[in-house]
């Protein structure tokens, strides 16, 4: 009876050890699984990371490969399908990020960014490089993020998570549009468009190391900027936000990415925009001229157009040096180099408003040391902002304009000694004029002053009825007439007969200065020097 109950005793406590260790194997088995699983999720569709974990798995615990093989093939298809999972609520989640106080939103979607994060990157690009449907547009989910404006610390998150390329790949990714010839936004650039906060800005730019979100871009209508965004949408920003964004955004272009003096799909610049918005809530042109951004936009296109024009300045590196060079610049100044940039009727009554309490901008030098008058006349593509107008008619205008304010400027002479009358008479030097066009110039600045008419070309030391037909073909270029054509164009006899009618005499005063000057050639250099 006691050996029976010992026997009874003895097989209880081996079941125990047996239970206690089949519990032990299937905790090392469920861990050796756990690591498994771990490794497999990180390791995704990298062979030799599998491989890796195959050999040492198999070498710990002596598993059969086969068993082991096709343990991690359905380890790995759950670590897939858990992370498409993972995708789609999130995707579901900020679907309905309006249901959920954005605090407990933005915690629950970072958790499920760091979950996603712990899967392989060949999960993650089958994730985050899908696009995702919305009004139309094909966006990432870096967009729709951003669109929310949230804390920066997702943000980078979600940089952390999401694969990059050398580029920064969620930072510079557009966004599609289905319809043809769409719009390719950056994240920035959408942010932009609907309102966000300026630490969002900074932190986009930033982020972007090759800052290839601050380049032009493809629109419905050809190719946009930056500036053109935040211009054309400054409604939906708050005042001051708006300020700090448009500040930000100038003083980090250089001269290269001269986004300020670039017309858009609108074919305006943004300073043009920037006024018409103005102008449309009712404001004058004084009242234009005391907003501050404005300000600062014009003379940050002046700023960038004088960059531009002289290669010798160089631009600031530091946003202190840059906005205090830009500061500098008069606000009448500025208005003159950006007047291409407007329409002929805003031209006309800026100009005439800021002459009003001071014209010294159109009679002093400016800061290379030239009259605008000549500025405009020896190179207007360079001296001013180059548009369109600028092709069509633009110095025939603002000359007019000049000299009808400040008449005196005809009397100003150009760096080679030139009057505004040389200048536009001379055929060579204005190659491009046509008769008629030129014809009006020369009346233009004949009427401001006549004088200069019977003063000899400095350059030249020829009589100025005579430049009109001053030319040498080879120096002459257009593509678009042949040479017989272009001579017919370009003829300056209406302007040489112009000038002999109000001034005939020239003719007499023309023959006996070339007879003094033959008696001078013709005299013996021996008489010649003991006359003086």
């Amino acid at each position: 009876m006691s050996s029976s109950g010992n026997d009874d005793s003895d097989r209880d406590e081996e079941e125990v050890t047996i239970s206690e260790h089949a519990m032990d194997l299937m905790e090392l088995a469920k861990y050796t699984i756990d690591c498994l699983e771990r490794r497999i999720r990180s390791a995704g569709d990298n062979e030799a990371l599998v491989a890796s974990a195959l050999l040492e798995e198999r070498s710990s615990y002596c598993t059969d490969l086969a068993s082991l093989e096709h343990c991690v093939t359905t380890l790995r298809n759950r670590a897939y399908h858990q992370a498409m999972e993972t995708w789609q609520e999130l995707l579901h989640f900020l679907d309905n990020h309006d249901t959920w106080p954005a605090e407990r939103f933005w915690d629950y979607f970072d958790n499920k960014l760091v979950e996603l994060g712990e899967t392989s990157v060949e999960f993650r690009k089958a994730c985050f490089h899908n696009t995702i449907e919305e009004d139309g547009d094909n966006y990432s989910i870096f967009h729709l993020v951003c669109k929310l404006d949230p804390p920066l610390k997702i943000l980078q998150t979600l940089i952390d998570v999401i694969p990059q390329n050398k580029g920064g790949f969620c930072i510079s990714q557009y966004n599609h549009l289905s319809r043809p010839r769409g719009n390719w936004e950056f994240p920035l650039c959408t942010v932009v468009k609907q309102g966000c906060s300026f630490e969002l800005v900074k932190f986009l730019v930033e982020a972007d190391q090759k800052k290839e979100t601050l380049k032009p871009f493809s629109s419905d209508r050809g190719q946009d900027t930056l500036l053109h965004v935040i211009v054309s949408n400054r409604e939906n920003h708050e005042p001051e936000v708006f300020s700090a964004i448009l500040h930000y955004l100038v003083l980090n272009l250089d001269d290269r990415n001269l986004q300020l003096i670039r017309e858009g799909s609108t074919e305006k610049t943004p300073v043009a925009i920037f006024f018409n918005s103005l102008k449309d809530e009712g404001r004058t042109h004084a009242e234009i001229l005391l907003n501050d951004d404005f300000v600062f936009l014009l003379r940050a296109t002046c700023y960038h157009q004088n960059c531009n024009l002289n290669k010798k300045q160089k631009m600031s590196k530091d946003f202190d040096g840059q906005h205090s060079d830009i500061d500098l610049i008069s606000v009448p100044y500025a208005f003159f180099v950006c007047s291409p940039c407007f329409i002929e009727e805003t031209t006309t009554s800026m100009v005439e408003h800021l002459c009003s309490t001071d014209k010294s901008f159109l009679i002093n030098k400016d800061m290379h040391g030239i009259y605008p008058i000549h500025g405009v006349l020896e190179d207007r593509y360079s001296y001013c902002v180059r548009t369109r107008w600028c092709y069509e008619g633009f110095d025939d205008y603002i000359v007019t304009t000049i000299l009808r304010l400040a008449p005196e400027c005809a009397r100003q002479r150009s760096k080679k000694g030139l009057y505004p009358l040389h200048i536009v008479a001379d055929r060579e030097r204005q190659s491009l004029l046509s008769d008629e066009r030129r014809l009006h110039l020369v009346q233009t600045v004949f009427k401001a002053n006549p004088d200069v008419a019977s003063i000899m070309d400095n350059q030249f030391n020829l009589p100025s009825f005579t430049l009109p037909e001053r030319y040498e073909m080879s120096k002459i270029y257009c593509s678009y007439f042949d040479e017989r054509e272009l001579e017919e164009r370009r003829s300056g006899l209406s302007s040489t007969y112009f000038l002999l009618r109000q001034r005939p005499e020239m003719i007499a005063e023309t023959i006996s200065m070339i007879q003094k000057e033959s008696k001078e050639v013709a005299e013996p250099s021996s008489k010649r020097i003991k006359q003086g």
